[in-house]
Formats: C-alpha cells, sequence, structure tokens
C-alpha cells in the first residue's frame, strides 16, 4: 500500500475514533454497567476503521480520482456509519459484520479499479453470509434480461448467461423491485418462475436500485445441509445494496464513458484523416486500414456504382461496381456478395425474400442497414453494405464484412451507429473529392477553350487577310491542327463560279495511295447521301486537290481507322462537306465534334466572304454575253504576265483572234444570232485553254484576245492553229440549219520581238492578224519581225 494510501486510512480511523468516544459521552445512560461498557468500548475500536465522514470520503475520493484515467473515474461511495446500537440488532452476525466492513474499507483503500473492488465486494458478501455461491446480475435494456455481471461459486453461471425477466426468481425481484427469501426451493408452489432447484436448498435475492432506478438483482444460495437463510440474513443483504448498487452503476458508466472515449478517438483520427490533403486514393486506403483496427474488420471496400446504361435494343444493363479502395476485398467477393443477396432477395427463394423478416436489422437514422449473412467455406461472415448519402443519388457505397459471431444488440447498435457516422464522414470527403475533381475540370476546360479561343483569333485574322478561298483553306488546316488531333482533313464545297463540286485533301503526314483512295471513296459516299442540290451522283463530277502535306518527312499514313463528318451548311442548304481522318485511336469524341463545329462557323464565313469576293471580281472583269474575262482585265493580266517574262527572261505569246465576216451573221441572221456565234466560239476557246494558265478574253467586238504565259513562238503557233481548227470543225447549229465559222488569228512573242511595252506586243499581234485578213482569212499568221515598223 501506498503511503498516500496508508495516510488516508489512518485519517479516516483516527477521526471515526474521536466520533465514537463523542457519541459515548453524549449517551451516559447506555454505558452504566461495566459490561456493556467493556463490550461497547471493545465494538467501538474495532468500527473506528469503518467509520467515514462525508469530508473524509471527498479526500479520499479525489486521491483516486487523481490516481485513475480521465475517463474511468473509481468513486468508492462512503459506506454507513453503524454505531454499536445499530450493529446490536444482528446479533451474533455483529461481529461478522464488521469485520465484514473493514475488509472492505481497507480493500477500498488501496483497489483502484472498480471492478476488482465489486469482485471482492461479491465475495465477501459469500463468506458474511455463508452462503456457497453468489452472483449479481444487472438489466440489459437493449435485450430486456438480466445479464450476469459478477459470480462467485455460482452453479450455471457463464460467461454470457442471460435470464429473461419471465423466467427465474432474479427476474421476478428485479420486476418487482422487492427482496425475496426461499427457506426451502422444493416447497415453492406449483408454477413458481424457477429454472433450477434442489430439495432442501435456500435462496436470497435484493433488487439493486440507484436513486429508485433499478440496476440489476443480488442472489445468494446455500445448498442443502445448510441452514436455510434467515430474515436476519436479508436485512445484512439489505444493508448494501445501495452501495453496492452504486458501485455497479458506477463501473457501468466509467466503462461506458471509456468506451466512448474510444470511440472518439477513432472517430477523431478517421475523420482527421478524411479530410487531409494530398492523394485521395492513399487517403481512402489509409481510412480502411484504421476503420478495419478499430472494429475488427477482416475486409472493407469502397466502391461506386456507376449509372446503369443501355444496350442497342434499350434493355438496361448494368455496370460492373468500380473499387475506390479495398482492404483484402477482391472483385470476385463482391460479386460473390451481390449473388447472394440476389438470391436470396428472389421470391420463393430458400433465402429471405421481401416479405420476411431480416434476421438482424439495424434502423440508423433514414438508413436501413441489413446485415447479410454469408458462408466464406464453412465460416459465417456478416457483410454490410452502407450507402453514402452525401450526393443526391447514392451511388458510393462503404463495405464492410466481419466474422459472424454472436453479439448483443447494444453492442451490434453501438457498431452500426459508429459505421453510420463514419459513412457520412466518408461520403462528405467523396462529396468534396468530387466537388475539386469537377473545378479542376472546368478549369481545364476553361483553359482549353482559351487555349482553344487564341488559335480561333488566329485564324480568323489569316482568314481575314487573304480573300483567295484556297489560302483560307491552307491557313486555316495548320491552324486546326493544333486543336483536335487528325491525320488528314478535307473540304469538299460547290464551285458557284465553275458550278461543280471540288474537294481540297490536307494532311499532316504524307498519305499512301490506300489512304487517299479511302478518304475519297468515304467522302463521296458520305456526301452523296446528303439533300444536296445541285446533287452529286458521279464521282467523276469531283474535282480534287491535295495540299503538301504539314510535315513531309514523316512517315506515311497507311489507312483511315476513325472518321468524322460535319456538313457545311449555307444560305438554309448543304454547301459542303468537313471531313476529318484519324490513323490511330483514339475515337473522335463530341469534344472534337463540338470543335469542329465551331471552326466550320469560322471558316464559312470566310468562305463565304471568298466566294461574294470572287463573284464581284468576276463581274467586274467577265463579259455578261460569253462569259469570258472582258477588256479591262486582259489589259491588267497582259501587264502582269510582261513585267513577269521580262524579270526571268520567260517568253510570252499573245494571240488576237477576229471571227471572220461576222457582219454578215448579224446582217443576214439578225443580232440574237450574232450573239449566239460569240457564245459558241468562246466556247471552244474556253475548252482549249490551259487552267490556271493562259488567260482568253474578248477584247471587243468580234475580236478575243489570248495571253499564253511562258509560250514561245513556235508553240504558240501550233496552238493557234489547233484552235482555228477546232472553230472550222465545230459550225453553230441553229434554227435546224448549220452555220460554219472560221477565225483569223495572229500571233506575236517576246522572244522574236523587241517590245518594250504591252502595247507593242498587242501591236504586233494585230499587224499578224490584219495580214491573215488580207490573205483570205481563216488562217494563222505569225510576227517574225524584229522591231515594230515605226519603233
Amino acid at each position: 500500500m501506498t503511503t498516500a494510501k496508508k495516510s488516508s486510512v489512518a485519517s479516516r480511523t483516527s477521526k471515526a475514533s474521536k466520533a465514537s468516544k463523542t457519541s459515548k459521552a453524549s449517551k451516559p445512560a447506555k454505558t452504566s454497567k461495566a459490561s456493556k461498557t467493556s463490550k461497547t468500548s471493545k465494538t467501538s475500536k474495532t468500527s473506528k476503521t469503518v467509520k467515514y465522514t462525508k469530508k473524509q470520503s471527498a479526500v479520499a475520493d479525489k486521491k483516486l480520482l487523481d490516481r485513475s484515467p480521465v475517463f474511468n473515474p473509481i468513486v468508492i461511495p462512503a459506506f454507513p456509519t453503524y454505531t454499536i446500537p445499530r450493529i446490536r440488532k444482528f446479533g451474533e452476525s455483529a461481529e461478522r459484520l464488521i469485520g465484514f466492513y473493514n475488509r472492505v474499507a481497507a480493500q477500498a483503500a488501496q483497489t483502484e479499479r472498480l471492478d476488482d473492488l465489486l469482485g471482492f465486494l461479491v465475495s465477501e458478501m459469500v463468506n458474511l453470509l455463508s452462503a456457497d455461491s453468489g452472483s449479481v446480475m444487472i438489466y440489459d435494456p437493449a435485450n430486456d434480461m438480466l445479464r450476469l455481471f459478477l459470480s462467485a461459486s455460482h452453479p450455471g453461471a457463464g460467461q454470457g448467461t442471460r435470464i429473461a425477466l419471465s423466467d427465474g426468481i432474479a427476474g421476478l425481484v428485479f420486476k418487482s423491485g422487492k427482496p425475496l427469501l426461499i427457506e426451502d426451493l422444493s416447497q415453492l408452489p406449483p408454477g413458481f418462475p424457477i429454472k433450477r432447484g434442489r430439495s432442501g436448498e435456500s435462496f436470497l435475492s435484493v433488487p439493486l436500485e440507484v436513486a429508485r432506478h433499478k440496476v440489476g438483482v443480488m442472489n445468494l444460495n446455500r445448498h442443502q445441509g445448510h441452514p436455510p437463510f434467515q430474515s436476519q440474513d436479508l436485512a445484512i443483504l439489505e444493508t448494501i445494496q445501495s452501495q453496492l448498487a452504486s458501485l455497479i452503476e458506477k463501473q457501468r458508466l466509467g466503462e461506458e464513458l471509456s468506451r466512448r472515449k474510444r470511440e472518439l478517438e477513432s472517430l477523431t483520427s478517421l475523420i482527421s484523416l478524411l479530410h487531409t490533403t494530398g492523394s485521395f486514393q492513399e487517403m481512402l486506403n489509409d481510412f480502411l486500414k484504421r476503420l478495419a483496427m478499430h472494429l475488427e474488420i477482416e475486409q472493407a471496400a469502397v466502391i461506386r456504382i456507376p449509372p446503369t446504361s443501355s444496350d442497342a435494343n434499350d434493355v438496361p444493363v448494368a455496370m460492373e461496381p468500380v473499387i475506390l479502395a479495398s482492404l483484402h476485398m477482391r472483385k470476385s467477393d463482391l460479386a460473390s456478395f451481390f449473388a447472394t443477396v440476389r438470391e436470396q432477395k428472389k421470391p420463393g427463394s430458400g433465402g429471405r425474400s421481401a416479405k420476411d423478416k431480416p434476421d438482424k436489422r439495424v434502423r440508423t437514422g433514414k438508413t436501413t442497414a441489413e446485415t447479410e449473412k454469408m458462408l466464406a467455406g464453412n465460416q459465417a461472415i456478416e457483410i454490410l453494405p452502407l450507402p453514402l448519402h452525401g450526393q443526391k443519388k447514392a451511388n458510393h457505397f462503404l463495405i464492410v464484412s466481419r466474422p459472424g459471431l454472436p453479439g448483443e444488440a447494444d453492442a451490434i447498435r453501438q457498431y452500426h451507429d459508429f459505421l453510420k457516422i463514419v459513412s457520412h464522414e466518408l461520403a462528405i470527403a467523396i462529396d468534396r473529392q468530387n466537388m475539386l475533381e469537377h473545378i479542376e475540370h472546368d478549369r481545364g476546360i476553361l483553359l482549353d477553350n482559351a487555349h482553344q479561343n487564341g488559335i480561333y483569333l488566329e485564324i480568323s485574322k489569316e482568314m481575314a487577310s487573304t480573300l483567295d478561298p484556297n489560302q483560307v483553306l491552307r491557313k486555316a488546316f495548320e491552324q486546326f491542327s493544333k486543336i483536335v488531333n487528325f491525320s488528314s482533313i478535307a473540304v469538299l464545297q460547290h464551285d458557284c463560279l465553275q458550278n461543280d463540286y471540288q474537294a481540297i485533301i490536307h494532311s499532316i503526314e504524307p498519305m499512301e495511295a490506300s489512304y487517299s483512295s479511302e478518304i475519297r471513296n468515304s467522302i463521296f459516299k458520305i456526301f452523296s447521301e446528303f439533300p444536296v442540290d445541285p446533287p452529286l451522283d458521279n464521282p467523276v463530277d469531283l474535282r480534287y486537290e491535295i495540299y503538301p502535306p504539314q510535315n513531309p518527312d514523316a512517315l506515311p499514313v497507311k489507312h483511315c481507322k476513325y472518321m468524322i463528318s460535319v456538313p457545311m451548311i449555307m444560305d438554309e442548304r448543304v454547301h459542303g462537306l468537313i471531313h476529318l481522318g484519324r490513323q490511330e485511336a483514339p475515337d473522335f469524341n463530341k469534344r472534337d465534334w463540338e470543335t469542329v463545329t465551331q471552326f466550320m462557323g469560322i471558316f464559312m464565313t470566310s468562305i463565304k466572304n471568298a466566294i461574294i469576293h470572287r463573284k464581284t471580281e468576276r463581274l467586274a472583269f467577265t463579259d455578261t454575253l460569253t462569259g469570258l474575262f472582258n477588256h479591262r482585265f486582259f489589259q491588267e493580266t497582259l501587264l502582269q504576265e510582261f513585267v513577269r517574262a521580262r524579270r526571268y527572261g520567260k517568253p510570252l505569246s499573245l494571240m488576237i483572234l477576229d471571227i471572220d465576216n461576222f457582219k454578215r451573221f448579224n446582217d443576214t441572221y439578225g443580232h440574237l444570232t450574232g450573239d449566239r456565234v460569240l457564245t459558241h466560239v468562246a466556247h471552244i476557246f474556253h475548252g482549249s485553254m490551259r487552267e490556271k494558265i493562259d488567260i482568253v478574253a474578248r477584247y471587243g467586238g468580234e475580236e478575243f484576245a489570248i495571253i499564253l504565259p511562258e509560250t514561245a513562238l513556235a508553240g504558240a503557233s501550233l496552238f493557234a492553229e489547233r484552235v482555228r481548227d477546232s472553230i472550222e470543225r465545230d459550225p453553230l447549229r441553229s434554227d435546224n440549219r448549220e452555220l460554219p465559222i472560221t477565225i483569223s488569228i495572229g500571233v506575236a512573242c517576246t522572244t522574236i520581238t523587241k517590245c518594250d511595252k504591252p502595247s507593242e506586243l498587242i501591236e504586233a499581234a494585230d499587224k499578224a492578224l490584219y495580214q491573215a485578213k488580207n490573205r483570205g482569212r481563216n488562217r494563222v499568221v505569225l510576227f517574225e519581225g524584229v522591231r515594230l515598223p515605226n519603233a
């Protein structure tokens, strides 16, 4: 015993002795006889060790509290002071009773654990009343039963022993709240609620109450052959029952406080972990490990159930759960669990159906948590799925499993309540993580949109810098490849000036012939299915132009695995098509579709402006009758080609053509026929030209001019003869008659005739034409002079 404890006991003993002497002095009438005085003096000295005052008890209690854990206080109640007159009423048992209190007081002074003191107290009670066995049973409100709390050689008492209130003497005593003394169990009337009894066995039972609150029952037994319990034994037992009940209640409260402290520490640890920064995956794994340590869980997992999708026939398809974190739980374990639950829920199955009552069901708030029983080999396990209701619709679950051991209802409730709190915090953590992911996703979208908008701005600037549709496309393709990953991009559009369709193809890497062919077939097949005007029925009617690859040194692409096509709509009709091809994964997605659509809006605006410009330009430089370039365009183009030919030392030839006897057509057949002659000749001229190289224009009246860049005089002569021959062999058919047409042509070249300006080249060709007219028409004459006359 420590010094502090000895001091406390000594102090209590000293003060008890003084109080006893004072009591003796105040009552002289009871101490007149010598024998009584001697006996009283002896008893008083013995009782000094157990007499407590309120102040002394408070000091002793504080010392015990100072040495005890914070959440498990040990408060030993002050035992009542029994002076000599009060003890005398117990007769021969007085000395034993005094010894009992002395031993209990000494034990209380040196015991720091209530459960140890309670065990000692029950054993002493058994010895005090010469019982063969004894027990203390406490009330379990969760199960409405009496549960064995302490036992001293009690027959039939085992760990976890429970007695229903309607079964046994202890239950009768607890319900009635009155003590019960049975001298011989064999003499009880029939129907008395007793589970076990022997002939001649005696039984004593008293209820344990604290402030009129029943906490349990204390039972004592004497076997056959021993004297039965008497009313004096019951009186002695009643003197201690309130203190015993108080100790039991304080023990229960201490254990509850300790349990709640451990639970609070675990909850604090788990909640703190859930709200830490860092890897969300690592946090979930650590969370499951700590949860398993606290609840002795064998397996646990946090899963997400994806939304139900539909197949091609609109049949709902259940998606497999996604394991976000796991502790010894695999996908096969989850599949087995779900299969077992589905089987148990089937009506008519061997398991529980929807109408059956579950074996164990604990309602926690709005959630009904049902423990599913399964078998893993020969071992029963319990699996508890907890929906995480942080979201509007729970699609995350915390699943835990542990051995299916029998447990008290109160312990099961505490287990589920703890999981409910934890699952709520876990739902908050998952919601927070989802919110952070959404914020990060939105941030990425904003940055991506800003990047795309910057590129769109560059595309718009470059498109606005030119009104040539081909230049618009070339610049747009180069910028667009920075936004969408593609192997090739093709634009098919209707050329309203030439009234045909043209497809321009641009690739990042060089294209093999198979890839190019696949792209062409895809473009024609897709576009021909649209309701376009004019329709595209024949692939021959589709003109192709392939731009040089963006990375010419890269490996060529072989095939097109993924494609996306977006129609170009202008003026409420399909004007063309944008087609993207990709050789490798991933496939095009909705984001790519939206990007192509947004790009097409910018692209269509620039194309429309370029087409309007070309129409305006064409009207300004086109002869309205023949559709050929007019005299103004001829003069400007001749100047440009003349300057370029002199700069690079290239030949430039010029042809001046005149329809023979054109006035006769007007005078004989009328001016409308004369216009048809001009249109007919212009069509032949246009079909004979080198596309995008030669320029044919109406010079004036029935005269035409053809500019032949980089063409020497000999080549120009052959070309002029071919044109003259084509006109002669193709008469005009008008009003069921054929009208023969011939032309005269004069040709001049800068490499033969020295010309200082374009007008001199025109004059040389015009002189050659004059000679062709004088020589009989329908012929070609070359100007072969080095200089013009009068030059």
